[in-house]
């Protein structure tokens, strides 16, 4: 067991299994070899308080740990083509690190069956077809209010195709899914999440987590910083950001938050993740110019983006 950020105790290592000095060391020398191996300015930028809250999530998911890095050493090789227009708009580099680094610490509070899932799409389908069977109005239900199937059809009517290819973590409640796993359900209810949300929303539940418990610490700016931090999935960009600093209202215009969201889905894209296969560098930021043309992200701020990574 072990003290999370918003102190409520999970383990998710299993009740039996216990840190020990050798381990807690090894963690230590691991997390100071990727700390080390930062750019020497983010380094500086990165304070005790935002060292312990790295802390907490490598020992929570060491992928998402090394994820946030990545996320911060992005933002730093495409500061000098953004930087005119963030200071403008009172944005600061250390504003931005922070934000980069931070963005999924809110996924402390994740319960570890969902933050660390080993189900595969083939055992997820088959989970799938038991909750059409077994709750087939529930189900129904639940696949029109993700805009998966028109009023007048039911789950029942979806061909085997349709059933196979759709995202069955962002429809499947996690009470179905953890049905048969009383630990796992015990963890989604300590943790706070609504056990009838789908897998994908519980996994989202991060992103607000993540600005709230920045604005709770004590680093600099972190009224800022807790704000671009918690909309790091930006995804209306045409939308500005809307926020409250020393009680006074501000905006940011896109490119703060689509820059985060920007580099946050390049080393999800390349980099080791429990849910879908990397890609190569090229082949990632080809898509992200894809996406920007189909309006996912911002065009201007994605094609100024994609030149400074391929310019490195």
């Amino acid at each position: 067991m072990r003290q999370t950020l918003e102190g409520t105790e999970i383990s998710d290592r299993g009740p039996e299994v216990q840190s020990t000095p050798h381990s807690e060391q090894k963690e230590a020398d691991l997390f100071l070899a990727s700390f080390e191996a930062l750019p020497d300015r983010v380094k500086e930028t990165l304070g005790e308080e935002e060292r312990r809250m790295l802390r907490e999530i490598n020992e929570k998911h060491n992928v998402t740990f090394e994820h946030s890095l990545g996320v911060a050493t992005t933002v730093d090789a495409v500061w000098p083509v953004f930087a005119d227009d963030l200071e403008r708009e009172g944005v600061r580099y250390e504003d931005m690190i922070r934000s980069a680094s931070l963005h999924d610490v809110g996924k402390v509070a994740l319960p570890g069956c969902v933050l660390k899932s080993t189900l595969k799409d083939e055992q997820l389908t088959s989970i799938f077809m038991d909750f059409i069977r077994q709750q087939p109005d529930r189900a129904t239900d639940l696949l029109r209010k993700k805009g998966r199937l028109s009023d007048k059809r039911t789950a029942s009517d979806l061909s085997q195709d349709a059933l196979t290819h759709m995202d069955h973590r962002d429809v499947l409640p996690l009470d179905f899914m953890y049905r048969d796993n009383p630990p796992a359900m015990a963890e989604i209810i300590q943790s706070g999440l609504d056990p009838q949300m789908s897998f994908m929303d519980a996994l989202r539940f991060h992103e607000a987590k993540s600005g709230e418990l920045i604005k709770q610490s004590n680093i600099p700016n972190h009224e800022l910083v807790s704000v671009l931090a918690g909309v790091h999935h930006n995804y209306d960009a045409r939308s500005e950001v809307n926020y409250q600093q020393d009680g006074q209202s501000k905006s940011l215009s896109v490119v703060a938050a689509e820059v985060l969201h920007l580099a946050d889905v390049l080393k999800a894209m390349t980099t080791r993740d429990q849910y879908k296969p990397t890609v190569k560098a090229d082949e990632a930021l080809e898509q992200l110019a894809h996406m920007a043309e189909q309006g996912v992200f911002n065009r201007d701020v994605t094609q100024r983006f994609v030149q400074a990574i391929r310019g490195k």
